[in-house]
C-alpha cells in the first residue's frame, strides 16, 4: 500500500475495548441510566461540557478517584507496541479519536503513546466526532498531507466510510459484527497482520 501516514483510533483498536460507556464508565456507575451517561459523555467528547461539567452532570462529587478506576479498566492489545516499534520505522503514525483531552492525556501518560505517534486529533479538542468529516480535516490539515498517503485504522466501519470519503486508504480493526454497508481496504482481526499489509 503506497501511504505515507498511518493513523489509529484507540478505544476499538489500540485497546481492543471499544464501549467506553458501557464496558467502562457503567461499571463505576452502576446506578446511573445509560442513556443519560452516553448523552453527557458525547458531550464531553465534542468540547460541549468540561471535565468538571461532564461529572457535575452525573452528580458525581469529588470523582479523580472514579475517573481513575474507570480509565484503568482498559489495557491495550498485547501486540501493539511490537507493531507500532516496526510500522515507526516506516511510516509517520498518528492517532484520531473519539475522546477527551483528559482522559486521552490519563493513558498517553500511562502507556507513553506520544513516543510513538507525531499527530494527535482529539474530538473534544476539535469539537467533532467521527464519523464527522471535519476530525478527518484536522487530521490532514496538521500533517499537510494528501490524503491518498493516508491508511487510517478504526473498529467501526461507518468511521472509515466518512474516512474513505475524503481518501483515505481504509483498515477494519474486525472485533465484531456490523452489518454497516461499507466495504474498507482491508479486514483484519490482529495487529500482527498489519506487518503483512504495511
Amino acid at each position: 500500500m503506497d501511504v505515507k501516514v498511518v493513523a489509529f483510533e484507540t478505544m476499538g483498536v489500540i485497546f481492543p475495548e471499544a464501549h467506553m460507556v458501557k464496558n467502562g464508565l457503567m461499571k463505576v456507575l452502576p446506578h446511573h441510566d445509560y442513556r443519560v451517561v452516553k448523552h453527557f459523555y458525547n458531550l464531553y467528547t465534542t468540547g460541549q461540557l468540561s471535565r468538571d461539567e461532564f461529572w457535575s452532570k452525573l452528580n458525581v462529587q469529588n470523582f479523580e478517584e472514579i475517573e481513575r478506576r474507570f480509565l484503568d479498566l482498559f489495557d491495550v492489545d498485547k501486540e501493539i507496541f511490537d507493531v507500532l516499534n516496526y510500522l515507526k520505522q516506516k511510516y509517520i503514525l498518528g492517532i484520531i479519536t473519539n475522546h477527551s483531552k483528559e482522559w486521552f492525556d490519563y493513558l498517553d501518560k500511562k502507556f507513553d503513546f506520544s513516543n510513538f505517534f507525531s499527530v494527535i486529533i482529539i474530538s473534544s479538542e476539535v469539537k467533532a466526532r467521527k464519523p464527522d468529516l471535519r476530525i478527518f480535516e484536522k487530521f490532514l490539515e496538521k500533517l499537510d498531507i494528501n490524503s491518498n498517503k493516508v491508511c487510517f485504522i478504526d473498529d467501526k466501519l461507518e468511521n472509515l466510510k466518512a474516512a474513505s470519503q475524503l481518501g483515505m486508504k481504509t483498515i477494519w480493526m474486525k472485533r465484531e459484527e456490523q452489518s454497516f454497508p461499507f466495504k474498507p481496504n482491508f479486514v483484519i482481526e490482529s495487529f500482527s497482520e498489519l506487518k503483512k499489509i504495511l
